[in-house]
């Protein structure tokens, strides 16, 4: 009968804390993006009348207001002017059905790095680089675009660079 021999001396890599609580914040942060948007994907209809009828109160208070300059008046209003176009059904779909996509590839690939795997590195950066061209592709080179791709630039940019830190403890 043979004996099995097991080595107690070999322990699995430890988990740097720094990429847990990276990959812990990725699994919070891209959830409630695949769940806020999955809620707008269906909901897209409903938005898109609130933000029709919430064009014409803002276009009353931009009125309203007799001590604002006129250069603040046209400024309001062009913003006013952009958001409806942009915020149709059809654009808050599109915007939605990319952001799922980001935050599929992110949560995939803080996955494949909590398990330490080098591959899910590329998976996040991938989903970063398509949250913040998602809002582009759909709303056009706006300020709406710019402001939605910034806050995801920023983090994602962020992360990714916290990320690479701990690359030299995956495989």
């Amino acid at each position: 009968m043979e004996t099995e021999i097991i080595n107690y001396e070999e322990f699995p890599p430890e988990k740097p804390v720094f990429l847990k609580v990276l990959c812990i914040l990725t699994f919070i942060g891209s959830s409630w993006l695949i769940i806020t948007n999955a809620i707008t994907y269906f909901t897209a209809n409903d938005i898109s009348k609130v933000v029709a009828s919430a064009k014409i109160k803002m276009y009353e208070d931009i009125n309203k207001k007799k001590k604002d300059s006129t250069i603040a008046k046209m400024f309001g209003e062009k913003i006013v002017n952009n958001i409806l176009p942009m915020y149709t059904a059809e654009n808050l779909r599109k915007n939605a059905l990319g952001a799922l996509a980001s935050g599929l590839f992110c949560i995939i690939g803080a996955i494949l790095m909590w398990r330490l795997k080098k591959a899910g590195y590329v998976f996040y950066v991938t989903g970063t680089i398509m949250g913040v061209a998602t809002p582009f592709y759909v709303f056009g080179n706006n300020f709406i675009a710019v402001a939605a791709s910034g806050f995801t630039a920023f983090f994602g940019l962020l992360f990714i660079i916290f990320y690479a830190m701990n690359l030299r403890s995956m495989r």
